[in-house]
């Protein structure tokens, strides 16, 4: 069942007698009602193409109204065919083929055009093609020449859906008449009428259509009436959904004969397309000058960093001589203050200095810092004084001392340190001597031959201690005892 859409639309048609007419169409739903009507006739003062003209103006509608015209009488052949379903680029081009066979007019000589009928069943596409002779064709365009058109096709072409259950009856120039009758494949057959045909057009009732309200042409003659089947066929194919959605068949439309429909419309969305685009821009430009902006202070930062930094690998250089002669002399103090005796050569002049009548049970040594602790049946008064003349110790302390159980214990710190150049050459005191020994640092009995080269001599009153000779060992302390700690 066929369905018009809710607009209105406007057919115009004209025949060689120069008769134009045209009416006015509205859909709603399956129903189609005449709104309007108008005939003119071309002669000296009016052209075909002027007519049609005031025509579309004394039918009005505005600018939504939809235009379709075409040639009143049957001078355009019709042909049917069946072709695969191809693309719209590729149908052309095989449907060429398929005029040529139906035409017997050369493709040179001929303008032609064709329809997409509604497909009932299987794969293959039913198209209706229809031509003109060229010179008809220009006639064509001369006559539509002063109108704004969304479809340009003849009336028979036009057919299916509309009118898919009727006949058509159209009239050439000389007034002989053709029948356009449906065939069982649900196409059309051309064949001239007999005037008995109960076909729309003819009859006492031409246009009786059970989907029609005629509207002003209810009051007309049935020759008047039949007049206006062409233009009622258009205004149909006008309304159907296709057409009203731009996708109408047909003669293609020169492009100075198109319509100018919603112009401000149009206007307005250009208008805002290129606002959009210049807005586009001008963010794109504003966040481009912004990183150039960065950049730049980027640069300009780099650059400053990289200036100190020479200025100040200019000054270090300078000064780089001074530092390292700094740095190496607080190093050989720093190596001098870290050399020290070894805890061995420390251990041997604890065990010379003490006598025999004490007993050292307790050594603490941290860092050449040292506690003893000693036990003592006899106390001697000498110890911390003869510690302190000792070449490898020095800082001697006497913490404590304490009496207990005839016994006197002291606890006495000290540091192994080599004596320096302003420690006073003190002799140390005699220290007991073994049995059928003599004190160390006794005097020599007369005639006593003094001790071999290399020995040294007990002192005298007069001769200063020697320290220990440099590099070596002090008297009594065996070389290999000197290892120096290292930090």
């Amino acid at each position: 069942m066929t369905k018009f859409s809710r607009i209105s639309c406007i057919a115009l048609t004209w025949n060689a007698l120069g008769e134009c007419r045209g009416v006015l169409v509205r859909g709603r739903g399956e129903r189609l009602s005449v709104q309007a009507r108008w005939q003119a006739k071309a002669d000296a003062s009016a052209t075909v193409a002027e007519c049609l003209a005031e025509g579309l103006a004394a039918l009005g509608g505005g600018e939504s109204v939809l235009v379709v015209a075409g040639a009143a009488d049957a001078a355009c052949g019709l042909a049917e065919v069946s072709v695969p379903a191809l693309k719209a680029n590729e149908l052309r081009g095989a449907l060429g083929f398929e005029v040529a066979r139906n035409c017997p007019l050369g493709m040179d000589r001929v303008a032609w055009s064709y329809r997409r009928l509604p497909m009932a069943s299987g794969t293959r596409l039913p198209i209706r093609l229809f031509y003109l002779r060229q010179t008809a064709w220009e006639q064509w365009l001369e006559s539509v020449s002063g109108l704004r058109l969304d479809a340009l096709i003849p009336p028979q072409a036009a057919l299916d859906p509309v009118l898919a259950e009727r006949d058509l009856l159209l009239p050439t120039a000389s007034g002989e008449c053709f029948l356009f009758a449906r065939t069982a494949k649900e196409g059309r057959s051309v064949r001239p009428a007999t005037g008995e045909e109960d076909a729309f057009g003819s009859g006492s009732k031409p246009l009786a259509w059970d989907r029609l309200s005629l509207g002003p042409l209810a009051d007309l003659p049935a020759d008047e009436q039949a007049a206006y089947a062409p233009a009622l066929v258009l205004g149909a194919f006008g309304l159907l959904p296709q057409t009203a959605k731009g996708q109408a068949d047909g003669f293609p439309v020169p492009y100075n004969l198109r319509p100018r429909r919603n112009q401000l419309n149009r206007f307005l969305a250009v208008a805002l397309g290129m606002l959009l685009v210049i807005l586009s821009l001008v963010a794109l430009w504003r966040e481009y000058a912004a990183r150039q902006t960065c950049l730049a202070a980027l640069q300009a930062e780099v650059t400053r960093v990289k200036k100190e930094i020479d200025q100040h690998t200019a000054d270090n250089g300078k000064s780089t001589a001074g530092t390292l002669t700094a740095l190496a002399k607080e190093l050989t103090e720093a190596n001098a203050e870290l050399d020290r005796p070894s805890l061995a050569s420390v251990l041997v002049e604890l065990t010379e200095t003490i006598g025999p009548n004490s007993w050292c049970y307790k050594f603490d040594w941290r860092d050449a810092a040292a506690t003893i602790e000693i036990e003592e049946s006899e106390e001697d008064v000498a110890l911390a004084d003869n510690l302190e003349l000792s070449p490898v110790i020095g800082d001697v302390l006497v913490e404590s001392s304490n009496l207990s159980a005839g016994k006197n214990i002291r606890q006495i710190k000290l540091n192994a340190r080599w004596d320096s150049d302003t420690d006073a050459a003190v002799p140390r005191k005699d220290r007991p001597a073994p049995d059928g020994a003599k004190p160390v640092g006794a005097p020599l009995e007369p005639g006593t031959e003094p001790p071999p080269s290399g020995l040294p001599g007990p002192p005298s009153a007069d001769t200063e201690t020697p320290g220990p000779p440099p590099g070596g060992a002090p008297p009594g302390i065996p070389p290999h005892f000197l290892k120096k700690e290292k930090p």
